[in-house]
């Protein structure tokens, strides 16, 4: 059996409505749910698990490394008539390399009782399993990674999730500020839905609609992280960091934010050094009043040659992830550490 590659999204579209009809199970009792798109899978299988737990059926859930000859009898094996039925996954299924003998041991297709349902995280299965599934009639829903040119059909999908109708502009906008993963693209769909209070509105959310929304979220991040590292709060400003980064914000963005920081530090440093007072540091530097005010008690407790090391190190980390893409949180991190090494108690 073969899987179609040019637009495997469409493919994986083309076969979830059968998979989740309600006789689907009396149909197939082998579903293998395959795929390098680990969102499609974890969130087919979700959906799955939905349908037959309101329908009352028990559901069973078993890692593939642990799964051995009389685990996999037991998930097939009819149960009692009294018991409900069972609808059993095995995630991991890749993990477990005896498993096509595992399925060797069924005769026919009919013996599977209860049905399995195998989570295969990853690309297509060796030649001898897959022999395996085709002589079980298993059904495979193919569930890789979207085509580039589908990345807008999945975000118009999800936003239809969550009661949303999202345009084109809208979606485009979307993909440009948070990327291509697929969990990050539907957090910030849920999130749209729930800060907009459009779900289930006829209306149609349009980019004019989510970009204040993301351009207020992009000042709110450096406002805080900025924030932080004066109050010389670094704990915090490291969970900062890294929830960013896990959210889908690119490191070079928030290595420009603490490029900035370190800046600016050493700007309102030369200021005071030069014996100006906040006001004009403000129309020197075109910079709130606010702002000067948070840096000054921050600034005089420690020496310029901190934030300068800092700043070098934003130039290095810069040229480094620029050509190799590698270590981002690292590098954000040591910046950090830095600005708190050379911390300096105030004079006393």
């Amino acid at each position: 059996m073969s899987y179609p590659k040019k637009s495997p999204y469409k493919t994986y579209r083309h076969g979830l409505p059968a998979v989740l009809k309600e006789d689907f199970f009396q149909k197939h009792k082998l579903l293998v749910l395959r795929g390098e798109a680990d969102f499609l899978v974890t969130e087919t299988a979700r959906s799955l698990r939905a349908i037959y737990e309101a329908k009352n059926w028990a559901i069973e859930r078993w890692e593939g490394p642990q799964v051995n000859a009389e685990k996999f009898l037991q998930a097939t094996a009819a149960a009692s008539l009294f018991d409900p039925e069972t609808l059993t996954f095995i995630n991991q299924a890749q993990g477990k390399n005896d498993l096509a003998s595992h399925l060797a041991t069924v005769k026919q297709a009919k013996d599977i009782q209860n049905p399995v349902c195998l989570l295969w995280r990853g690309g297509d299965p060796p030649a001898k399993f897959q022999k395996e599934l085709d002589r079980l009639q298993a059904f495979v829903l193919a569930c890789d990674e979207p085509a580039p040119w589908e990345f807008r059909d999945f975000v118009v999908d999800r936003a239809q999730h969550y009661q949303m109708k999202i345009a084109g502009d809208a979606a485009d906008l979307l993909l440009e500020a948070v990327g291509s993963d697929l969990f990050k693209l539907d957090n910030e769909l849920n999130r749209v839905s729930l800060t907009l209070g459009v779900a289930g509105q006829v209306a149609i959310v349009t980019a004019e609609a989510i970009r204040p929304l993301l351009g207020f979220l992009r000042e709110d991040h450096i406002f805080k992280l900025d924030q932080f590292l004066c109050q010389e709060a670094y704990g915090r400003a490291l969970l900062l960091l890294k929830d960013l980064l896990d959210r889908g914000e690119k490191a070079l963005g928030l290595l420009a934010i603490l490029a900035m920081h370190c800046r600016k530090a050493l700007q309102i440093q030369a200021g005071v050094k030069q014996g100006q007072n906040p006001a004009e540091m403000a129309r020197t530097l075109r910079l709130p009043p606010s702002v000067i005010q948070s840096y000054m008690g921050y600034v005089q407790r420690r020496p310029p040659q901190g934030f300068a090391k800092a700043l070098r190190l934003c130039h290095e980390a810069d040229r480094r992830l620029k050509s190799r893409g590698e270590g981002e949180e690292i590098w954000l991190n040591q910046i950090v550490w830095e600005l708190r090494t050379h911390a300096r108690p105030p004079k006393g």
